[in-house]
C-alpha cells in the first residue's frame, strides 16, 4: 500500500502521541502483556487499541467502496484511521468521547497543517458516537472501542443507520455472531458482504478479532 508523504508525518506525531498517553495511562491498561491497549474516559468502559490501517483499507477494496463515500469511524483515537482513510473517501469524520485523545488528534492535524500537510475532508468530533447523527453515513467503521453494555449501545446504533450503509466491524466473534444473528433484528436488517467464505479459524474461535463488513437492507 502506497502512502503519501503527508501520511507517513501523520504516522510519525500518531506514535509519538500514543507513546505519551501510554505512559501516563500505564496504570489503566486492562493487559500487561499488551501495553498499547489501554482504558479511555470515554462512556462505557471506552478502551483504545490500534489496527493497522493497511488491513482495513484492504477490506474497503474488497467491498468495492466507492471514493466519493462518507467514512464515520466509531472510536477514532488520536486519528491514525482518519488519516490513512483519509486519501480514500470524500469525507472522513472520527467520532472520539475521551477529550484526551480528541485533543491529541486535532493537535496532530493543526501541526500537520502547520508544516504544509492538509486533510481538507478530515475532522475530528468529540462526541460520543451511540448519540450522534449518522444518518448520513455511507461506510461506518468500529474496532470494539468499549467494554460496558457493547452489545446492547452497538445494537441500536446500528439498527438506527439508514439503508445502504455499509457496516465494517472489528469485533470479537463471540460478539458480532450476537449482533448479527439472523434472529436479531439487526441480523434480519443486513446482508455479510465480506469476507465472502469462512476461514476454519473464524468459525471455532470466539475471541478471535477479525473484520467483517454487513449491507444494511
Amino acid at each position: 500500500m502506497q502512502v503519501s508523504p503527508k501520511v507517513q508525518r501523520a504516522e510519525i506525531l500518531i506514535k509519538a502521541a500514543e507513546t505519551a498517553i501510554m505512559t501516563a495511562r500505564r496504570a489503566q491498561t486492562p493487559d500487561p502483556d499488551a501495553p498499547s491497549i489501554f482504558l479511555t474516559t470515554a462512556p462505557n468502559n471506552g478502551i483504545y487499541g490500534s489496527t493497522p490501517p493497511q488491513t482495513f483499507l484492504r477490506v474497503v477494496d474488497q467491498c468495492d467502496i466507492p471514493s466519493n463515500s462518507s467514512l464515520k469511524i466509531l472510536g477514532a483515537g488520536v486519528g491514525r484511521d482518519g488519516y490513512y482513510s483519509s486519501e480514500r473517501f470524500r469525507e472522513v469524520v472520527g467520532f472520539e468521547a475521551d477529550p484526551i485523545l480528541y485533543e491529541y488528534s486535532v493537535a496532530i492535524q493543526r501541526q500537520l497543517a502547520s508544516e504544509g500537510y492538509h486533510f481538507p475532508n478530515l475532522q475530528f468530533r468529540n462526541e460520543n458516537f451511540l448519540e450522534s447523527d449518522l444518518s448520513d453515513s455511507d461506510v461506518i467503521v468500529t474496532f470494539q472501542p468499549f467494554l460496558t453494555n457493547f452489545l446492547d449501545g452497538m445494537m441500536r446504533r446500528f439498527i438506527n443507520t439508514p439503508k445502504e450503509t455499509i457496516i465494517i466491524t472489528l469485533i470479537q466473534n463471540r460478539f458480532r455472531e450476537i449482533l448479527f444473528a439472523r434472529s436479531t433484528l439487526l441480523g434480519r436488517m443486513t446482508e455479510k458482504i465480506y469476507p465472502e467464505h469462512e476461514s476454519p479459524q473464524n468459525l471455532k474461535d470466539p475471541d478471535l478479532m477479525t473484520f467483517y463488513a454487513y449491507r444494511r437492507t
